[in-house]
């Protein structure tokens, strides 16, 4: 009985944070930097609770995922994110499976249909792939919460998908975003240009082993 509550008070809580702090028109890791600090000792709480935005679609999961980072020692940042990620994958899940089923199906791109036949033959090991490929993506949630997937491989799989996904964005995350700010504008237009032309080495070959083929 308590766990269908406590999932409402922690979803409505979290919306009417964002809504009330202006978080929802501005999501920027300043923003939520600043909103969970202030919190003190509720910091946690509140931001695995804004975790929940994300899951339907409101807003993106990486300020949240990089403030932990930014905020709290490695290990108690790790273990903020792992819950946070999968309160939003719940939200998603339930949204999708009770709240919204018939609003969510007419929406859900033809690509992640194509996972539901799947799960009914190898439930976890296919959350772990749409995990791995996808980890937090909005329509992930969506696609599994209309599939026939219990709850419990839901979890499982999830977990296990997300793992190297909240490693990184916990000990390099921070990390990286910091070397980025410290680099000159020279040097992302040289970087973006080694890459354009690497994508464009890669597409022409292609292209040869294509017509070398027919």
């Amino acid at each position: 009985m308590w766990k269908p509550i406590l999932f409402v008070v922690l979803l409505v809580g979290g919306i009417g944070t964002a809504w009330a702090s202006g978080l929802l028109q501005n999501v920027t890791l300043d923003t939520v930097r600043n909103l969970v600090q202030e919190a003190g000792w509720w910091g946690p709480v509140l931001l695995i609770a804004l975790f929940g935005l994300e899951g339907l679609g409101v807003v993106p999961a990486f300020p949240f995922l990089l403030t932990a980072a930014a905020v709290w020692p490695p290990a108690e940042a790790f273990v903020i994110n792992m819950i946070g990620a999968l309160w939003a994958s719940l939200v998603g899940f339930f949204y999708a499976r009770s709240l919204a089923r018939e609003f969510i199906a007419s929406r859900l791109p033809e690509r992640m249909r194509r996972f539901e036949r799947r799960v009914a033959e190898r439930a976890i090991p296919t959350v772990i792939g749409i995990r791995l490929m996808f980890f937090l993506a909005p329509y992930a949630h969506w696609a599994l919460g209309l599939s026939p997937v219990s709850l419990r491989a839901y979890l499982v799989g999830t977990a296990i998908g997300f793992l190297p996904w909240v490693i990184a964005f916990t000990f390099f995350g921070a990390a990286t975003i910091e070397w980025g700010n410290q680099q000159t504008r020279e040097f992302w237009l040289a970087s973006a240009a080694v890459a354009a032309v690497g994508l464009a080495v890669v597409i022409a070959w292609r292209r040869v082993r294509k017509q070398a083929k027919s």
